[in-house]
């Protein structure tokens, strides 16, 4: 009785839906690819379950790569300066991917984004960019960063996502309000300014000046060997010499 019961049930839900939006009932299909023209951007919004890798270029473009079935249902969409990405597949309980879906981002020009997304950011090369700033609002995947600036500014404001930074900046701005930490133990800065207010552990290469703020249970790790420090403690965390 309850198989024949689930049996209506699914018949009912494919003939309420049409037949292109019948996602839950279709399998990821062979992996293909497919190009998408862009204009010029220099600020990305990423939303939902999908791996973005940038790559800094002469054109602007994206590539998405995943099963046939589930590309279609892949946002790109462009306002003016602004990027918007998204992955409107649902139904993950009825259908596992064999791998998450790929976006592959051509920019010649980015200073901003903001991660939203359960999937990963990764820097394919290195992003040289006068100023760049990242907000994690949400975010639970990870984000692997290569800089090349004069300021950067690394934002988790909410959520349980982490970002992993390597190169060279000479001020480096962190934030840490969410669950997730920030290793930029490789990003080599003249002057940083480091402000954890959440849970994770926040780390900092410094060459000549640390100020940091802890309100929380989060540490703060510096490397290098910086002549001045500043330290201002209102939580259990702690401004810890790592090297």
């Amino acid at each position: 009785m309850r198989t024949y019961i689930l049996a209506c049930v699914c018949v009912f839900l494919l003939n309420c839906k049409k037949p292109e939006d019948r996602t839950c009932f279709k399998p990821a299909g062979e992996i293909t690819k497919q190009k998408v023209s862009l204009s010029a951007f220099d600020y990305i919004e990423v939303k939902d379950y999908v791996d973005v890798f940038l790559t800094p270029d002469t054109i602007e473009f994206a590539e998405v790569e995943g099963g046939k079935n589930l590309i279609t249902h892949i946002t790109i969409k462009q306002d003016e300066n602004k990027l918007f990405i998204g992955n409107q597949n649902k139904c993950d309980w009825v259908r596992k991917y064999t791998q998450p879906i790929k976006i592959y981002l051509h920019y010649k020009t980015l200073n901003t984004i903001e991660y939203q997304s359960s999937g990963n950011i990764y820097f394919t090369d290195t992003l040289t960019a006068p100023k760049f700033t990242i907000n994690q609002r949400g975010g639970s995947g990870i984000c692997y960063l290569v800089l090349k600036t004069d300021s950067c500014f690394l934002n988790i404001h909410t959520g349980p996502g982490d970002f992993v930074v390597e190169g060279k900046t000479i001020n480096a701005l962190v934030f840490c309000n969410g669950n997730g930490f920030i290793d930029a133990s490789k990003l080599i800065s003249d002057y940083s300014f480091v402000n954890s207010k959440g849970t994770g552990d926040s780390k900092i290469y410094t060459t000549l000046h640390l100020d940091a703020i802890i309100s929380y249970i989060g540490n703060i790790y510096y490397f290098g060997n910086p002549p001045k420090v500043n330290k201002e403690i209102k939580g259990k965390g702690q401004v810890i010499k790592a090297n």
